[in-house]
């Protein structure tokens, strides 16, 4: 038990153990050039960090998830043919985006904050350097240089091992489903 929480308090998984078949057919798809934003077009998610990075790393497409009406297998065919999922979120629900992103190998660029620094704790930028877009303009050449880095050195089965850990500790409902049966 964690400190803080009362004998009662769980800490339990989001169930999503489903993800991980429905997305493994999409295993094995060639890549593209693509750097995907995962999440839904708000300003907790800071999509104004992804357009301005979009000039910075002109060799890349930037992709918005939600900039078109798409089906969840449209969805699912473009985190698959993507490099990366980027985030700069403020807020997030455990990260499912990304977490998807991974099941399909596509790299974690995320910042050192909210659930991320759990989940993808290596694969993790300085959280700084997209406090706001000010701070991402100003950090612009390092957080291009993590991003290229990331590209360069993309590694599918240590994206899914990240993924599979993920999976198990995060993305998993088990000890929910035993402490409601018990």
């Amino acid at each position: 038990m964690k400190p803080g929480y009362d004998s009662k308090a769980r800490v339990v998984g989001w169930p999503m153990e489903y993800l991980p078949k429905i997305l493994s057919k999409y295993s094995g798809v060639e890549k593209q050039n693509i750097i995907l934003f995962p999440h839904r077009i708000s300003d907790e998610k800071q999509p104004d960090i992804f357009t301005f990075l979009s000039s910075v790393l002109p060799e890349y497409k930037f992709v918005f998830a939600q900039d078109q009406k798409r089906t969840k297998a449209e969805y699912h065919a473009l985190l698959a043919r993507a490099l990366v999922v980027f985030s700069a979120s403020k807020q997030e629900t455990l990260g499912i985006g990304i977490y998807e992103g991974m099941l399909c190998a596509a790299a974690p660029i995320v910042p050192t904050r909210i659930s991320y620094q759990e989940i993808c704790r290596v694969w993790c930028y300085s959280g700084h350097w997209t406090r706001n877009l000010d701070a991402a303009k100003g950090n612009s050449e390092g957080l291009a240089s993590y991003i290229r880095s990331v590209i360069d050195v993309r590694d599918p089965k240590k994206i899914q091992t990240l993924a599979q850990q993920a999976g198990g500790k995060y993305f998993h409902g088990g000890v929910l489903y035993a402490s409601v049966v018990r």
